[in-house]
């Protein structure tokens, strides 16, 4: 990609707008994991600061709490992976537009 990107102001405008709404959806501090102790029929998802995030139940505990546990690391590789894309003019515009929407989905807060 050219210098055009950095020198344009566009990268320190994404850079800024990404900052902003980060700070808007703070999600708790990840790394997540699962307990290795459970409640009942639910799995429990603590983060780096040993918080209960989520409590998951049957029929794909364990599944599921392992991929909401990856979520925090997901959504840092998601956003990496989109800037390098568009860094780079990514051909596949498709796959730029699907890691937006599944980071859009993630930053939305709930009402």
């Amino acid at each position: 990609m050219s210098d055009d990107y950095y020198y344009s102001g566009q990268y320190a405008e994404e850079q800024a707008e990404a900052e902003a709404q980060a700070k808007e959806f703070a999600h708790r501090p990840g790394p997540w994991h699962v307990s290795e102790h459970t409640e009942g029929s639910e799995a429990l998802i603590y983060d780096a600061d040993g918080f209960e995030v989520a409590r998951v139940c049957y029929p794909n505990r364990n599944a599921d709490a392992k991929l909401i546990a990856a979520a925090p690391g997901l959504l840092k590789a998601a956003s990496a992976a989109l800037h390098y894309m568009r860094l780079h003019k990514y051909a596949d515009q498709a796959w730029a537009d699907d890691l937006e929407a599944a980071i859009a989905a993630a930053m939305t807060p709930n009402d």
